[in-house]
């Protein structure tokens, strides 16, 4: 299965399309009717199943896609497909998500800035801020303490590499089982991503720099209890895990989909909502 972070915009819907004989796919689709409008590999076959859940669509800006697979940061436009240049190395190694232009070795990886965390991902970019999540587990054979950061969303200057925000992710372990977050977005200038009790979101001002955080509270969203309970160090199985939202945002609306389909819109406040 390759986990799909979906983006919407110019009109449409891009997502990863997994389970394809020849790996999986970039897809558009019309975010009016659903018609297909094109689409692109994303991962080859050779790669391992576990390792096609790193890549998918980071985010559209200027009528440009970006997305993450297995030859690094690729561009393509939004309403054609058309490749389109990214100033990277056209292998680029594909261990971090990159911001080629401002590498300084030629080979188009990036580590991230000091401070975010050694194996943090990016998840949402624009030309002035990248927005990183952290807490993700290291490699096998290398240095486990990555494993004890606290998931947070991190908010980064692509001027300087300087922690604009951070914004935990649940109390602790517990919390964050019982009421996962969403994959954050960028959306008209603000940071938005959601769980069980809230929408999320900080409007960013000129050059990136954040607001407040903002909590827009979400009222009686069913969460399923789980009636087989399973030991997960045997292996995780998915439809008995309470999985995280997934948000599709659409003007200044967030349509937020939870486990089992239950769905909700939710406006995003103003910059100067109180």
């Amino acid at each position: 299965m390759a986990w799909s972070s979906p983006r919407v915009a110019d009109g449409m819907v891009f997502a990863d399309i997994g389970d394809l004989p020849d790996g999986s796919e970039i897809a558009a689709f019309d975010v009016r009717d659903g018609t297909e409008k094109w689409r692109k590999p994303l991962v080859g076959q050779d790669l391992a199943q576990a390792e096609r859940g790193d890549f998918w669509p980071l985010g559209a800006q200027d009528g440009v896609l970006y997305v993450s697979n297995e030859k690094g940061l690729q561009a393509f436009g939004t309403k054609d497909g058309a490749k389109r240049d990214t100033g990277c190395p056209e292998e680029t190694p594909p261990d971090f998500v990159v911001h080629c232009p401002e590498t300084q070795d030629g080979t188009g990886q990036e580590e991230p800035p000091a401070g975010v965390g050694a194996y943090a991902s990016v998840v949402a970019e624009t030309d002035q801020v990248t927005v990183y999540r952290t807490g993700a587990s290291a490699p096998a054979g290398e240095d486990a303490a990555a494993d004890t950061e606290e998931p947070e969303i991190v908010l980064v200057g692509r001027a300087d590499g300087k922690v604009l925000g951070r914004y935990g992710l649940g109390e602790d372990a517990e919390a964050r089982e019982e009421n996962p977050a969403s994959a954050p977005a960028l959306v008209d200038g603000t940071l938005v991503w959601a769980d069980t009790d809230a929408l999320h979101s900080v409007a960013l001002g000129d050059g990136g720099g954040p607001g407040p955080l903002r909590r827009t509270p979400i009222e009686d969203v069913p969460v399923p209890e789980i009636e087989d309970p399973y030991d997960p160090d045997y292996g995780i199985a998915l439809g008995k895990e309470n999985t995280p939202p997934e948000i599709f945002p659409v003007g200044r609306v967030v349509h937020i989909v939870y486990r089992h389909g239950f769905a909700v819109s939710v406006a995003i406040p103003g910059p100067d909502a109180s």
